[in-house]
């Protein structure tokens, strides 16, 4: 019986043997046998078609290369490559499916031939140079397809304006998208393959705890983090890493998306920078000032330390006002505030709480002669002269100075205490300075 002829009758027991093996390769759920049993039949048809058709000795050396000829329309074989592609199936898993169809071929047609004959042989060898052309267009048609997807994802991730990378297990970059490329100004190829500490994606500590999080937990996780690019231009961003899976649900690779948050991050602190500083003189302002003394009244509590609080008033600003109009008190209070943040220390809060009103908070205070020398220095500043608009404007301030162990059981308190001792400056005369007994 010609191998062709044998091929066609018996298609049954040989896509059966087809069957079999691909159930050992695919996952029971993914089984389509329907699917599995048309390729091996479109296969063996057109297999035992060539072998029935007459041979040039041009086609037959292109076939004996396992190529195929130019004029053919697209084999089933290569439909077969492009639908283990899409099932989630490697190259030498496919691969396997023709080794096993050969096998299942040769064996079951070695049953029926008793001896073989030359046309046997000649059958044989045309046989496997099917099978060696088969297997060559599932493979290409399988690379092509995945040189497509790969194409159309890196297209995609390109014009995505996240940054998409891939990191091993050890936190080695994998590989990067374009837009990591251009912000970086290098090609992938030199970021590709060393650790994503180098790229502060995000800091390296924050980094190493995610990653050891991520295998340890198998869970996603998400964050924030500041980057400064080669242009030392900051940008921030916020990023989602998620874990890889290899067929038997160990971590392969860490999945990254880092989004541009910068211009939000940019409004989110205008916000709330404009709801904590003062417009005008750039200091806090009232609701910042009681946020700050409510804290630095808890930390003089744990620490036993002083706490004192100056209240200032410019005196006589209103004339200012009145004389040269309200842009030049404006101007005023901003280089009264400057003066009055050069008398302070860094840790120390300045604000103004409203028109010509000015408090200072004065943390982890030795003694109350501490507070009122840097009253004296705020007094000595203040009674400089001020150029505003070729004018020469002198005035002073009054300062109240109050301490919470003597003067107040909450911030509340020792803000009316502060006040009270201000007022009684005023009262006075100019540039004083009063405490609250």
């Amino acid at each position: 019986m010609r191998l062709s002829t044998f091929i066609l009758t018996n298609i049954e027991p040989i896509t059966q043997e087809w069957e079999n093996f691909a159930r050992s390769i695919f996952p029971t759920d993914m089984v389509n046998i329907k699917i599995l049993r048309d390729h091996a039949e479109e296969m063996l048809k057109e297999i035992a078609e060539d072998l029935q058709q007459r041979q040039s000795k041009s086609e037959q050396i292109v076939k004996s290369k396992g190529q195929k000829l130019p004029e053919d329309e697209e084999s089933a074989a290569e439909i077969h490559g492009t639908a283990r592609l899409a099932e989630g199936l490697d190259i030498s898993e496919m691969v396997s499916e023709y080794r096993a169809l050969r096998a299942s071929v040769i064996k079951l047609w070695g049953r029926t031939v008793n001896n073989m004959q030359a046309t046997d042989f000649d059958d044989l060898v045309r046989f496997n140079e099917a099978i060696d052309e088969a297997v060559c267009e599932s493979v290409t048609s399988y690379t092509q397809a995945k040189e497509q997807e790969t194409r159309l994802l890196e297209n995609m991730l390109s014009a995505s304006s996240d940054l998409s990378y891939i990191l091993d297990t050890n936190g080695q970059i994998l590989y990067i998208n374009k837009k990591i490329s251009n912000l970086y100004e290098k090609s992938g190829s030199k970021i590709s393959g060393k650790p994503v500490y180098h790229f502060a994606m995000p800091p390296t500590a924050e980094i190493q705890t995610q990653l050891e999080q991520i295998i340890k937990t198998k869970k996603q996780c998400r964050g924030e983090f500041t980057l400064k690019t080669p242009s030392e231009a900051d940008y921030y961003f916020e990023y989602l890493y998620a874990p890889v899976f290899d067929e038997n649900g160990k971590i392969e690779a860490i999945s990254a998306t880092s989004r541009d948050i910068t211009e939000r991050h940019i409004t989110q602190s205008k916000i709330w920078k404009n709801a904590n500083y003062d417009y005008l003189t750039g200091l806090a302002n009232r609701h910042l000032f009681h946020d700050r003394l409510a804290q630095a009244f808890k930390h003089a509590r744990r620490t036993s330390k002083l706490l004192a609080l100056l209240f200032i008033d410019l005196d006589d600003f209103k004339k200012v006002n009145d004389d040269l109009g309200h842009d030049a008190g404006d101007r005023l209070l901003k280089q009264a505030a400057t003066r009055i943040k050069t008398c302070v220390r860094a840790t120390d809060t300045v604000a103004r709480i409203g028109g010509d009103e000015f408090t200072v908070i004065l943390t982890d205070v030795d003694d109350e002669k501490q507070a009122k020398l840097v009253a004296e220095k705020i007094c000595t500043q203040l009674k400089k002269p001020f150029k505003i608009k070729k004018n020469t404007i002198c005035l002073a301030g009054s300062i109240g100075i109050a301490y919470n162990l003597q003067d107040g059981t909450d911030p509340d308190t020792l803000l009316k205490n502060a006040d009270k001792a201000m007022y009684e400056a005023k009262q006075e005369g100019r540039c004083r300075i009063s405490f609250n007994d």
